[in-house]
């Protein structure tokens, strides 16, 4: 259980919009790649918001425990949006969305960033959900940032967060858009 509280230093939330839904971004630790990760602690946890966005979701196995463990603790239907493996040869992880039914939908447009200039180790992911008590939309976009050797690593996509940025405002246009995710610039050093 110490291991997913750890977990909550990347822990973002924000509400968003008139209907008051809370948002989420968790790097959930290379979920399910088969380290002593406590669901139990994960559900309870996540089942304080809305909609989540995960970074680092190694097997699919591992999501269905994670999206399992919500549904007990929070006594509601979860829905759930993945994006296939992304990365290298090496090292591929996959994003999700999990959001509690009973207050989001999923409204259309889950997509990987399509990276023509390969700025991006893992391109990032988005979708446009709809909030069921005033039927606002808005579009989450999550992305998970190459930590690396240092800084330097880090800059490039970082800058290119500016070309998915004005990507998103153009694909969901007219649509509240929201960017979240591990920035892996916490603690940095040159």
């Amino acid at each position: 259980m110490q291991r997913a509280i750890i977990g909550l230093a990347l822990l973002i939330s924000s509400t968003v919009f008139a209907a008051e839904i809370t948002v989420a971004s968790w790097n959930v630790k290379r979920l399910g790649s088969g380290s002593q990760q406590s669901f139990e602690a994960l559900g309870k946890v996540a089942s304080a918001f809305d909609v989540i966005a995960l970074q680092e979701v190694m097997t699919v196995q591992g999501l269905n425990k994670l999206e399992a463990a919500l549904e007990r603790m929070s006594g509601e239907k979860c829905g759930r949006l993945e994006s296939s493996m992304i990365g290298s040869k090496a090292y591929k992880e996959a994003y999700a969305f999990l959001y509690r039914e009973s207050t989001v939908e999923y409204d259309e447009g889950a997509v990987v960033y399509l990276d023509r200039s390969d700025q991006f180790f893992r391109e990032p992911f988005s979708a446009k959900f709809k909030a069921r008590a005033d039927h606002s939309t808005f579009a989450l976009g999550t992305v998970h940032i190459i930590y690396g050797k240092g800084v330097s690593n880090r800059v490039p996509e970082i800058k290119a967060l500016a070309d998915y940025w004005l990507w998103m405002n153009e694909v969901y246009s007219g649509t509240e858009c929201i960017l979240v995710g591990d920035f892996n610039l916490g603690g940095c050093r040159g």
